[in-house]
């Protein structure tokens, strides 16, 4: 899937320490359509997320310093909405860890580069139908604003057609009585 005729491109970071793999997940994700930053370290990518605002963050877990388990609990609690996978090489003794941070995904080192693709089709359509939702929640709102104002104004409009319904039974009223003297007087 192709991104490059969007006009915003999803936004992905790469976080690990290994400088080469970093780099060859980057330039893979990057060579599919998806705009790319790098860092090495965890505390330099929690900085790039802030600066990048990344839609989603593909991060290391073993990392000296700021691990990513530490990251994805920072950037869960600075941006609740942001896509996190993680990545190792024990992806399955790290689990309840990464589970209790937030991931979203789970990648095992090395990535099987056709299931990355995949996931990130994935979070780019769960982001788009999350758009297209507010879109459509907004919408309603606007919506549901005229229809009140629209049922606002058929009140008023029910309300002057009975007042001119009871004018016009007044009016009704008056010439029945003026034929009624028109006719006694008639009749004399």
């Amino acid at each position: 899937m192709t991104l490059s005729a969007s006009p915003k491109r999803y936004r992905v970071l790469v976080v690990d320490d290994h400088r080469d793999g970093a780099d060859s997940l980057a330039f893979f994700v990057r060579s599919v359509g998806y705009e790319v930053r790098v860092a090495y370290d965890g505390v330099s990518g929690l900085q790039a997320a802030r600066d990048f605002l990344p839609d989603c963050v593909i991060s290391d877990i073993d990392m000296p310093g700021m691990d990513g388990c530490a990251l994805a609990r920072m950037l869960r609690t600075e941006r609740a909405a942001i896509k996190l996978v993680a990545i190792s090489g024990r992806i399955e003794e790290k689990g309840a860890e990464i589970a209790e941070a937030g991931f979203d995904e789970r990648l095992r080192k090395p990535a099987d580069l056709s299931f990355v693709k995949e996931i990130l089709a994935m979070m780019e359509q769960i982001k788009e139908l999350a758009t297209q939702t507010r879109e459509l929640a907004q919408q309603n709102v606007v919506l549901a604003g005229d229809a009140k104002q629209l049922l606002q104004d058929v009140k008023q409009d029910v309300r002057e057609v009975k007042q001119e319904l009871k004018d016009t039974k007044k009016q009704v009223q008056e010439l029945k009585m003026e034929v009624k003297e028109l006719k006694r007087e008639e009749g004399q």
